[in-house]
């Protein structure tokens, strides 16, 4: 099957990335990001969809059709992006899958021109910084707002 995709963005050998919201696997997506990530433990199936349908997904996958990596990028294409959820599944990394995805992330059509893309990490500085993102010394500049927790 990913012989005929169209939309394959990359291949190396036994792997190919895609773009294709049709081959992501939300199974796989879900279970690394509630079972696996420290940055979303627990999310629900239906938050992990919601916010792929909002998203440019990347998928890596084998020859046989496994997927074994994610990237999600947030971006209105012009000024801002937001690179979030880059997984590859442990049993395939120290192959670069890693590094292979956040270039051809980074690299996507949708994304290339973008004025500035921003990510948070907590164990990942080495790996983004190859790909010229630095550490945000203007932390005193950046809010947030959160969702209340609901009251009783």
């Amino acid at each position: 099957m990913l012989g005929k995709v169209s939309r394959i963005l990359a291949r190396r050998e036994g792997f190919v990335i895609s773009d294709d919201p049709d081959l992501i696997q939300v199974d796989v997506v879900h279970g690394f990001l509630t079972r696996e990530s420290y940055w979303r433990p627990g999310v629900t199936r239906e938050v992990v969809q919601r916010a792929m349908a909002a998203s440019l997904c990347l998928g890596v996958y084998t020859d046989d059709e496994a997927m074994v990596g994610f990237a999600r990028v947030v971006s209105d294409t012009v000024t801002y992006a937001w690179l979030d959820d880059v997984f590859i599944i442990s049993a395939y990394r120290g192959q670069g899958l890693g590094d292979w995805l956040i270039g051809i992330a980074l690299a996507h059509p949708d994304v290339a021109d973008v004025a500035a893309i921003m990510l948070l990490t907590a164990d990942a500085q080495q790996l983004y910084g190859r790909h010229g993102f630095q550490e945000f010394s203007g932390w005193e500049s950046v809010m947030i707002r959160t969702k209340p927790e609901p009251t009783d």
